[in-house]
């Protein structure tokens, strides 16, 4: 192959990995399944994307590579520009992806090196900086991915009460300021400490449109046949209508969510919702790699004090 035909084909493969890079960093998050937790492994991916970029430069533009200051500094201010314009594709800019496409960088600057002698002190000390920035970017994102992975292998129990980042992350209060975090003994005395059960709780004034909302963006609920919840109401009959909608959208309005009603009490009791061919009031079908929220209120007009809720479990 003649030196001609080899600049030509390095320079078309630069090309076709630049527009891979780019496909990458401006396709929209909100179209992949699992987008937060997608949105995790592609910050990670501005490493090895900074380290690419550094490697074929040489490729693209000869004089550039031959000055490796200039050449990380083109490189930032590109990263740096790629990220203003991540609201245009509905992508929020963040400052951290440019510093995990730097790392990249200096990962490439080690590879090739900037021209200093093993012995000198300048090049060892950039050498330790480098490395330094590289392991700390990805130690930092990698305990985020790490997080949610661990998220991930839990995600049946929705309610998770030992943790109150996951709890506080997934779980809000509707129609009301906050929930509650609470423990009672199981015949709700108080007496057994060591048995104590916990719960969150919503509360409200007589007749307030009230209760919890779960957001999910990132799982798929595919392979489970129901959603099983345990709850109990605080009335002044004694009792109240439960009403769950379970939606796939942005948002769950009425007619675009699947929607049960139960009657419930005092007591402490559990209901199970099928989720087989689940459908929306307006007859769509639901998608169930794209289910994100879920909505627990008591009906509009019930004189309700409290809503407990004391699981939330998929099956």
């Amino acid at each position: 192959m003649t030196e001609k035909q080899t600049r030509f084909w390095s320079t078309t493969g630069a090309l076709l990995v630049i527009a891979a890079l780019g496909a990458g960093a401006f396709w929209p998050v909100k179209s992949w399944p699992w987008p937060r937790y997608m949105g995790e492994l592609m910050d990670l991916a501005h490493l090895p994307a900074g380290f690419i970029l550094y490697l074929i430069t040489p490729m693209l533009a000869p004089r550039l590579a031959r000055r490796p200051l200039a050449r990380i500094l083109a490189l930032t201010a590109l990263l740096v520009l790629m990220e203003l314009v991540q609201p245009l594709v509905g992508r929020s800019r963040s400052l951290e992806d440019a510093v995990m496409g730097v790392a990249g960088l200096m990962a490439g600057w080690l590879w090739g090196g900037l021209g200093y002698s093993e012995r000198s002190g300048r090049g060892l000390s950039l050498r330790i900086l480098a490395i330094g920035l590289m392991l700390g970017a990805v130690c930092w994102r990698g305990a985020g991915l790490w997080w949610l992975l661990r998220q991930s292998l839990t995600f049946p129990e929705l309610l998770e009460m030992e943790s109150r980042l996951t709890l506080q992350a997934s779980w809000r209060g509707l129609g009301t300021p906050k929930i509650l975090l609470l423990q009672e003994a199981p015949g709700g005395n108080g007496e057994e400490e060591s048995a104590k059960q916990s719960f969150i709780r919503a509360r409200s004034g007589a007749g307030r449109w009230f209760g919890f909302e779960f957001v999910n963006p990132d799982r798929s609920w595919r392979g489970y046949s129901q959603l099983c919840l345990t709850v109990r109401t605080h009335t002044e009959t004694g009792e109240g209508r439960l009403v769950v909608r379970i939606g796939d959208g942005d948002s769950v309005n009425y007619m675009s969510s699947a929607t049960f009603e139960r009657d419930i009490d005092a007591a402490w009791s559990r209901h199970c919702f099928s989720l087989d061919q689940l459908r929306s009031v307006d007859g769509r079908r639901l998608n169930p790699e794209r289910m994100r929220e879920i909505l627990i209120y008591m009906a509009s007009g019930e004189p309700v004090r409290y809503l407990d809720l004391q699981s939330a479990n998929l099956q």
